[in-house]
């Protein structure tokens, strides 16, 4: 019974991790990394997906807006037996857009631009971070494995 409630709830169940550069360079649209899938009790993963996520934010105080972006998604539908002691570990290549907001293109495209949108966007406190983010579907289990890594894309 208490095997049962575990498995419904994921305690004990699949851990997953994301192992992959901690820099993306410019001029580079796609992230390679291994997903490294653990447990205490072997279980099914019927399904992995993995996203790459911007987070923009601007203003100050109570007129921040905070945006959340999805540069790239990869699922993977296929079955992994996860086995107790041992690691199992999948490769991906998830490929992503790069997003670039009205001022940042005016900012790349024109010389003489670049320094007044830079100090607009130090006073307007405009900042972008990236994470990616993991899940796996596991077969008798509500509550999923789930994990995030931060990540920065220069450029």
């Amino acid at each position: 019974m208490l095997g049962k409630v575990k498995d419904i709830l994921g305690i004990e169940g699949v851990k997953i991790e994301i192992i992959c550069p901690d820099i993306i360079p410019e001029g580079i649209a796609k992230v390679d990394g291994i997903l490294k899938l653990t447990t205490v009790r072997e279980q099914e993963v019927k399904s992995i997906e993995i996203k790459l996520i911007e987070k923009y934010a601007r203003g100050r105080k109570e007129k921040r807006l905070i945006d959340e972006y999805v540069l790239g998604e990869l699922v993977m539908d296929k079955k992994i037996k996860v086995i107790p002691g041992e690691e199992q570990l999948i490769n991906f290549s998830l490929e992503f857009t790069r997003a670039k907001s009205a001022m940042d293109k005016l900012q790349d495209d024109s010389i003489v631009y670049k320094g007044l949108i830079s100090v607009a966007k130090f006073f307007k406190k405009v900042k972008s971070s990236h994470r990616i983010e993991g899940s796996a579907k596991v077969k008798g289990t509500k509550l999923n494995p789930a994990t995030k890594r931060e990540i920065k894309i220069k450029g």
